[in-house]
């Protein structure tokens, strides 16, 4: 226990004014990591305010993060139905909360796949590529056996590999 103390007090001056930026960054990642798991075990015994108070600086920092590219959807999705469990006033609320983020997700996923699908419509070498793994695909599945002693399916994915090694090692 001592010696876990003092890592912990160097641990915590290793936040400090001299600490690099990036030990801050993830000392802070890993204090709202820690506070967004304990959220919901303290919530029931929380005032509403204080509970309410705490929730939303959770909500703040976890979009922010999610901007910033450090948490996925999936885990800001989880936190964020966490959150609504524990600040709901009662079922009814915490059903309609939970449903409008479910929601809200899947329109946003839907929007990014879109536009992804946008983007490889207009990649050249993408729609090269896509011709050329129809092509491989059959030829492998009509083969009768399968070189080198593999499996179909592991030789068809080295195939594709280079397949999509040569599409885009070629200059644009």
């Amino acid at each position: 226990a001592v010696a876990q103390s003092a890592v912990d007090d160097a641990g915590e001056a290793d936040t400090g004014p001299a600490a690099s930026p990036q030990l801050r960054e993830y000392r802070a990642r890993q204090a709202f990591e820690r506070r967004a798991r304990e959220f919901p075990r303290r919530a029931a015994g929380m005032g509403a305010v204080a509970r309410s108070e705490e929730a939303r600086s959770l909500e703040a920092e976890l979009a922010a993060r999610e901007r910033a590219g450090e948490v996925s959807a999936g885990e800001s999705m989880l936190l964020r139905v966490a959150l609504v469990d524990a600040t709901a006033a009662d079922d009814a609320e915490r059903v309609r909360r939970t449903a409008a983020l479910i929601e809200g997700y899947r329109a946003d996923a839907q929007r990014r796949e879109a536009a992804w699908s946008r983007q490889l419509a207009g990649d050249a070498r993408f729609s090269d590529y896509k011709a050329r793994e129809r092509a491989v695909v059959a030829e492998v599945m009509a083969m009768p056996t399968i070189p080198g002693g593999l499996g179909r399916d592991d030789y068809l994915r080295q195939r594709l590999q280079r397949e999509r090694e040569a599409a885009y090692a070629a200059n644009p």
